[in-house]
């Protein structure tokens, strides 16, 4: 398995390259040699380590980076570049110079019993619900040539953010409700990071001297911290995880004039597949429905055979038209008024006797005329005239109760002249 490059952890005169195998972190120091590009040189380690295709998180050092905790009031949703003047007003560097990004919104603090039953404690409520807001800064000019020459290098950067950050991130409980501090040592002085309900609201940078972390701890009225022994360790895990897309990064400097040139860079791969699967879709579908169209017309070119040789075989004299089977059909018409229908029933036995039955089961005292009879194989339809409505429901209650035919109620109509026509249709089985 190639193992994939997720990290470049830079300084000044060295560099460090983190890469994941499943759940091993590989770590593979880079010692740049003055005599050539450090760019180049970060690059070909990279070629010869592994896949370096995807996005890799380049973590800073912490003396690149400034810090400042910026108090945004009750409104905690403010634009990049506004909370970026008011980082200005904490730096000795113009908002125009630096490239900033702040970290999640922490709460100050709350308001105490003592708190709110003292004079001002509406002041001290509204300070307690202000929110303050740690931003991190890098100066544009530390960065910018830096990326472009590892950009053409063929080196993607997807992210970049310092490298107390990752170990912090990593280190802290994100559920946590409380106030965390952990202490590291990385690049020849000690990091001190605190946090708040799983988000950074103070960063320092001490050096390496008990007495200086604990003076930095007293001022912030906290008595320890956790310390890192390993701060390499917690950057490459965290910086796997934010490669992989598992977590987003407290602070990334990837934004203004650093950021990616191409945005479609990160999705490009995805959308050429999809345009791929499309495609191949597409020509998929075309060929079916051509293969389909060849059989059908195939089809039709043997029946159309067909009916030809049927054509010159029935009628061996006639001159072959373009459509045999409309020939064939206009011939059969032809043929069958000539001989005459054969689809009209014999008069047999059977039906003699419905007639016997049907005339026996007629009313006697009732005055009516019969205009038509017509008995076809499944059904017998009577046409007649009688005197009124009711004595040609008559009719049709005796044909049900004596002659037990299943007789539809009659179709009646009244005449000019007086009396009515009615139309009584028997169908079903006739047979008692």
């Amino acid at each position: 398995m190639t193992p994939r490059i997720t990290a470049i952890l830079i300084d000044e005169h060295a560099a460090t390259i983190i890469a994941a195998e499943g759940d091993r972190i590989e770590r593979h120091p880079v010692a740049i040699d003055a005599e050539a590009p450090p760019q180049q040189q970060i690059a070909e380690c990279i070629r010869a380590i592994g896949s370096h295709d995807s996005e890799i998180v380049l973590a800073i050092p912490s003396m690149w980076c400034q810090a400042a905790a910026v108090e945004i009031g009750n409104k905690t949703k403010r634009s990049d570049e506004a909370l970026g003047y008011r980082l200005e007003e904490y730096l000795p560097i113009a908002a125009e110079d630096f490239v900033a990004d702040f970290a999640p919104c922490s709460s100050e603090g709350e308001s105490t019993p003592e708190q709110t039953d003292s004079p001002d404690s509406e002041d001290q409520d509204d300070l307690a619900t202000r929110s303050r807001r740690l931003g991190v800064c890098v100066p544009i000019s530390k960065l910018e040539l830096f990326i472009h020459e590892l950009e053409n290098e063929g080196i993607h950067i997807g992210w970049i953010c310092p490298a107390a950050m990752l170990v912090g991130q990593q280190a802290t409980d994100t559920d946590s409700h409380d106030t965390d501090t952990v202490t590291f040592a990385i690049n020849g002085h000690t990091d001190i990071l605190i946090t708040h309900a799983g988000a950074p609201t103070g960063w320092y940078i001490a050096p390496n001297q008990p007495d200086e972390i604990k003076q930095i701890l007293q001022a912030e009225n906290l008595d320890t911290a956790a310390n890192i022994d390993d701060p390499c360790a917690h950057i490459g895990t965290c910086a796997t995880q934010i490669a992989t897309g598992n977590v987003q990064p407290w602070i990334n400097l990837r934004r203004g004039p650093l950021a990616v040139g191409d945005s479609l860079r990160s999705v490009r791969r995805p959308l050429i597949a999809l345009l791929v699967a499309v495609v191949l879709f597409m020509l998929c579908s075309a060929g079916v429905m051509l293969w389909r169209a060849q059989s059908y017309n195939q089809l039709a070119n043997n029946y159309y055979a067909r009916q030809l040789e049927l054509l010159k075989t029935t009628l061996p004299g006639q001159r072959v038209l373009a459509a045999p089977r409309l020939q064939l059909t206009s011939e059969h018409k032809r043929l069958a008024g000539v001989r005459g229908s054969d689809d009209a029933p014999d008069l047999t036995a059977s039906s003699l006797d419905d007639l016997v039955r049907l005339l026996e089961s007629l009313p006697i005292k009732l005055r009516f005329r019969l205009l038509e009879l017509r008995l076809d194989p499944d059904r017998i339809i009577i046409d007649g005239q009688a005197r009124s409505h009711s004595d040609a429901d008559a009719i049709a209650k005796a044909l049900r109760q004596r002659g037990q035919f299943n007789v539809a109620p009659p179709r009646t109509q009244a005449l000019k002249d007086g009396g009515v026509s009615f139309v009584l249709q028997i169908s079903g089985n006739t047979k008692p």
